[in-house]
């Protein structure tokens, strides 16, 4: 029952995506989308691990001031589904927050040189701090005797990295002689529409 309610919510939210001017590969919306996806499976497969999930996102630092005012909007019988959506989106919702974001965090820059390149173009070793080391420093966490507020950060972390890892222009960085220091995950790229 939960799964088709919530795979309906996704493909709302995907359409409402499609109607904007710009689009974007992956954003928030996409990352909500990933969060009903997985309150959906935990809902099928273990109610138990659902509601000590529920419970740590509970005690995140910012669930009074900036999600149950949210929440407060949503239908009672959605509002565990709707945390899961906006947990797995904080870490994009904290982008302008210097002492919560960590930018090298949502991506990985393993080198891609295609065949054919002159050996003048120069390939870079992704960074030290990447979703990778993130993905293990925040399971980390989970696992440790921190306290539960910062389990929840690192839980949103999660939720959040396992969508970035989804999307292929967070995993590699292509280098030629036009991206010399390479394409900065795809943003690099420009597409033009042409008229008819």
């Amino acid at each position: 029952m939960c799964r088709s309610a919530c795979y309906r919510i996704a493909i709302v939210v995907l359409v409402l995506l499609g109607f904007g001017n710009i689009t974007y590969g992956w954003n928030k919306a996409g990352h909500m989308v990933s969060g009903a996806i997985a309150y959906a499976e935990l809902k099928q497969r273990s109610p138990d691990t659902l509601r000590k999930v529920i419970e740590l996102l509970q005690e995140h630092p910012e669930y009074d001031t900036r999600w149950l005012p949210i929440l407060n909007a949503v239908p009672a019988e959605n509002r565990d589904l709707y945390l899961f959506m906006l947990a797995a989106r904080w870490p994009d919702d904290v982008r302008g927050d210097p002492s919560q974001h960590r930018d090298t965090w949502h991506f990985i820059n393993y080198p891609f040189k295609p065949v054919g390149q002159p050996n003048s173009v120069m390939t870079r070793e992704p960074r030290p701090v990447n979703i990778v080391t993130a993905h293990d420093d925040n399971l980390a966490v989970l696992r440790s005797d921190a306290e539960n507020s910062d389990k929840a950060v690192a839980l949103c972390w999660l939720f959040h990295l396992y969508g970035d890892v989804h999307q292929p222009l967070h995993t590699v960085a292509i280098f030629t002689t036009q991206f010399p220091n390479g394409d900065r995950g795809g943003t690099r790229f420009y597409i033009r529409a042409r008229a008819g």
